[in-house]
């Protein structure tokens, strides 16, 4: 019947009418979101907008793995297991293609790619379900989702692998195909030592569902293995013998409810925006469950930081909650709506693009002129290219990610101290808030003669201390030419 002949899908009972064009669809989306992604990632790095915690320590732990050797970080420490912080194998796989591009844009453009990845699931149930126009609809509310946003706008992160391998597994439970959802779950426990215990969430699901050997084996896998990371592994590789995370989910005696609601506002706040965006349908469908033990852990801790909607920790749940709704769409019999099934997606995809343009998200910002406006001017980042290569350095928050491709780097004010000494400080005066209180690099930096160093330029708020035993670099003539220092 030709390439454009239409079809019914049979294998899904949604009785959706399509053309075969239509299948490209997913693929179209995928590419226009990485592009989008990428740009955005790209402009952060070139803005200096991206810091040493996290993408330097990324970029050390990557490039650990493509010298043949165990993940190290020097911003976390002088030679700092990173394995005994956090357990990720998976960046082991970013390893070619640093080799082939040492640059921290690697990172970058490799997190664009993965989440991008996940459009492609969440795009063709959607479609499968809903025909092109709709469908096409929630591909764009799942693609510009705030959660994947605001991993987008904070760094890099392991979690962008959990992104597409999520979006996978629902996208199979959905269909039923138990076995390939199992595949695509087992690779989460390489991702992130928690996502052992959402695999072992995809297990009970499966076992719940008919599947039982196979949901019991998955099951016991995934809480194995994240036992065995969390109190056996990390602990192993950790200086101090200990897993430091697991402090963060100490009791301290509190009830479960206080503990995992109080403070409730951030917390339900959280709830709000993840179950909003598809209408509260994703309540209706058994996937929801997916997202119960990120969310748990998230609760439980003590660490703020986890509670909100910023950085990365919500975006693992995104796909989770896109491939609910549209689960619970399909599972619904509303007999007085003559077309349930259209009118429902068009709401999950309406509330979705409503929240879009009712908020400040990062990707709007990217056809924004101050998005592509330097932190820093030309002399002041000249000083970076002083510093040699393969040269220790102590490095601002700000500027670490710069540097940790070709030199050993440390997070400043941390070092210099009594027990190392870099060979460089490059440091903000007057300082930035950040890691350390602005108080805190005052004081540092004015013990840094005291310490053995010299100030060897300044360059509007950068200054590059050179300790005074270090041999004196060739002179910079880019760098002479700029302002005069002090």
């Amino acid at each position: 019947m030709g390439r454009r002949a239409i079809t019914e899908d049979t294998s899904t009972g949604t009785g959706v009418r399509y053309t075969n064009a239509y299948r490209s669809l997913p693929s179209v989306f995928a590419i226009g979101f990485f592009a989008l992604y990428v740009t955005y990632s790209l402009s952060l790095h070139y803005t200096y907008r991206t810091t040493g915690f996290d993408l330097g320590i990324f970029e050390q732990i990557v490039r650990s793995y493509a010298a043949g050797q165990l993940p190290e970080s020097s911003l976390k420490g002088p030679d700092f297991p990173i394995m005994g912080d956090h357990f990720s194998p998976i960046l082991a796989t970013l390893a070619p293609l640093y080799a082939l591009w040492p640059s921290p844009n690697s990172l970058l453009t490799a997190q664009a790619a993965l989440l991008a990845a996940s459009v492609w699931p969440v795009t063709r149930v959607a479609i499968d379900r809903f025909g092109p126009w709709l469908g096409a609809a929630i591909s764009i509310a799942y693609g510009t989702s705030w959660g994947l946003q605001s991993a987008l706008a904070f760094d890099f992160h392991e979690a962008c692998f959990a992104v597409p391998l999520m979006a996978w597994v629902c996208y199979d439970l959905h269909y039923r195909r138990f076995g390939r959802a199992a595949c695509a779950a087992l690779p989460l426990i390489l991702v992130k030592e928690d996502l052992g215990i959402t695999v072992a969430a995809v297990g009970v699901y499966i076992f719940l569902h008919g599947r039982r050997r196979l949901g019991a084996a998955l099951c016991a896998t995934g809480a194995g293995a994240a036992i065995a990371v969390l109190f056996v592994v990390i602990p192993a590789f950790n200086p101090g013998g200990e897993n430091t995370y697991l402090g963060y989910i100490d009791g301290d005696g509190d009830s479960l409810l206080s503990r995992l609601l109080l403070p409730w506002r951030e917390k339900f706040t959280t709830l709000a925006w993840l179950v909003a965006p598809t209408a509260f349908l994703c309540l209706r469908s058994p996937i929801v469950l997916l997202a119960a033990p990120t969310i748990a852990w998230r609760f439980w801790a003590d660490n703020p930081s986890y509670w909100g909607t910023q950085y990365h920790y919500s975006a693992i749940l995104i796909p989770i909650m896109f491939v609910a709704a549209i689960d619970a769409a399909c599972r619904l019999r509303l007999s007085a709506w003559p077309r349930p099934r259209v009118a429902i997606p068009a709401m999950v995809a309406i509330t979705s693009i409503v929240l879009l343009i009712s908020t400040s998200l990062p990707l709007g910002r990217v056809a924004q002129r101050a998005t592509w406006t330097k932190k820093f001017t030309p002399a002041e980042t000249a000083l970076l290219e002083l510093i040699p290569d393969g040269a220790s350095v102590a490095a601002d928050n700000n500027l670490a990610s710069h540097l940790t491709n070709r030199a050993d780097v440390y997070l400043w004010p941390s070092y210099p101290n009594p027990s190392f000494t870099p060979h460089w400080v490059i440091a903000l005066d007057p300082p930035q808030e950040g890691i350390a209180p602005a108080s805190q690099q005052a004081e540092a930096l004015s013990r840094l003669p005291a310490a053995g160093y010299e100030l060897h330029k300044n360059r509007g708020r950068v200054m590059l201390w050179r300790h005074r035993y270090m041999p004196s670099p060739a002179p910079d003539s880019t760098v002479a030419s700029g302002s005069p220092g002090t």
